[in-house]
């Protein structure tokens, strides 16, 4: 979905309550997949005795062979009708909000996205009943508007708890009935942490993950990968440091611009910060899904997400690695530079202005379309904003991933899509609409 620069500052905080939201909530249960006792206890969660190709009773669009994570990601994600979202040298990913071919037991995911690595499916994730694409994330700071988002909440809580109640016994009752008896375990760590039922067959892992109000999904892991708890493998401090620096690229106008940052699209709801702090994880080497980042965050129906606690459980579950969540860096031009030239991305809080976004994007247009000699003569002679009333209903928070010392401008990036993956604006601009506290810039580092 591409949102308009007019509906930039709802989408964080604002967002809005999705129209067909009872689309979700209407879905009919499917016909039990009868087995008898015994045929149950020859299908073990180790898979002995398991026809792999009974996982394409399960979803046959992903499961067209035993081995998912031997298949072409491109093909499988055009099997499953999934545009293409990020192409990095370290990953793939392809997401739809609007997935048309990937039922599973004729329940509709609201959102699907599988991730290569980058050229053969590492992971699948079925994001099914979720507060966030059920109810939309709006803000609730506006005290005239309070009242309304609480009664509406109120009226529309039950039949989700409801509607979750019911996906979750279908998953629960299909798959056990297809894959036998599960487990249980735990994917992740510290308050990030799922817990997950489990299916095993052969190399490939199902989990049903179900968060009281919050989402259920199904995600299609390698076995090993579920093994280990969803953790990759961690790259050293000297490892990493080499790697980051290596995406710094200077192009021949001077811009300085750190390449390979994937692109994470949030979708029609507020899920900014989630959104943006997935897209460095996975830059960092590092698994993450953003609606468990939200959960984290407490991006809550009516309010946006609280990125003290992100920050927080971010930082417990980096910090046996030796990373760092570091808070409060200088809204310098000097700062910025430093940052960037290491090849680390920073999180950047704002509070979004139309006309400037507007300007923005105009600029941003303008400048790819202007000889260098010509910008750099147009940009000395726009005037730094004055004035500006900045509304905390529309906080957002984004990703500044370059600079141009000659022209000080600096480059930043939205969690919106592939249009939104670079922009530019002045410094002064820039600092105009940042935040004043220690969330204006903050970046996850060694």
């Amino acid at each position: 979905m591409k949102h308009s620069l007019v509906q930039m500052p709802f989408l964080c905080m604002v967002g809005f309550l999705i129209a067909s939201f009872q689309a979700q909530a209407e879905f009919k249960e499917s016909p039990t997949l009868l087995q008898t006792s015994s045929t149950h206890s020859n299908l073990s969660t180790e898979a002995h005795g398991v026809d792999p190709q009974i996982l394409s009773k399960v979803q046959l669009n992903i499961f067209q062979d035993d081995h998912i994570f031997d298949d072409n990601a491109v093909e499988v994600a055009q099997r499953l009708g999934l545009p293409p979202e990020a192409k990095t040298k370290y990953m793939t990913s392809f997401r739809s909000y609007d997935p048309i071919n990937c039922d599973v037991f004729e329940q509709k995911p609201s959102m699907a996205a599988l991730y290569g690595n980058p050229g053969k499916v590492s992971e699948i994730n079925l994001m099914f009943l979720n507060e966030g694409d059920f109810f939309g994330v709006r803000n609730a700071t506006d005290p005239k508007s309070q009242t309304n988002i609480e009664t509406e909440m109120r009226k529309k809580g039950r039949p989700f708890t409801e509607a979750m109640r019911a996906q979750e016994n279908i998953f629960l009752k299909n798959l056990t009935n297809l894959l036998g008896k599960p487990t249980s375990a735990t994917m992740g760590m510290e308050k990030a942490a799922e817990r997950v039922t489990r299916w095993d067959v052969q190399n490939t892992a199902i989990l049903l993950s179900v968060h009281d109000q919050h989402f259920i999904a199904l995600r299609i892991w390698p076995k090993s990968m579920a093994d280990n708890r969803g953790l990759l493998k961690e790259l050293t401090d000297e490892e990493l440091r080499k790697e980051c620096k290596s995406n710094v690229t200077t192009r021949p106008n001077n811009d300085v611009i750190i390449k390979e940052i994937p692109m994470i699209d949030q979708g029609p709801k507020g899920f900014c910060a989630p959104a943006t702090y997935e897209r460095v994880l996975r830059y960092l080497g590092m698994n993450a899904d953003m609606y468990t980042l939200a959960m984290v965050g407490e991006t809550k129906r009516g309010s946006g997400t609280l990125r003290s606690e992100l920050n927080s459980t971010i930082n417990h579950m980096i910090q046996r690695s030796g990373r760092q969540i570091r808070v409060g860096i200088p809204f310098t031009y000097t700062d910025i530079k430093r940052w960037i030239n290491q090849g680390i991305p920073l999180f950047w809080g704002v509070m979004v202005v139309d006309h400037l976004e507007q300007l923005s994007n105009e600029q941003t247009q303008q400048r790819n379309k202007t000889t260098f000699e010509q910008w750099e003569k147009m940009v000395r002679k726009f005037d730094p904003p004055k004035n500006l009333k900045l509304n905390p209903k529309n906080a957002h928070v984004r990703l500044i991933i370059g600079y141009n010392e000659k022209t000080r401008e600096i480059a930043y990036s939205d969690s919106f899509g592939k249009e939104f993956e670079e922009r530019w604006i002045t410094f002064n601009s820039a600092k105009a609409i940042s935040r004043t506290d220690t969330l204006a810039l903050s970046a996850i580092t060694w």
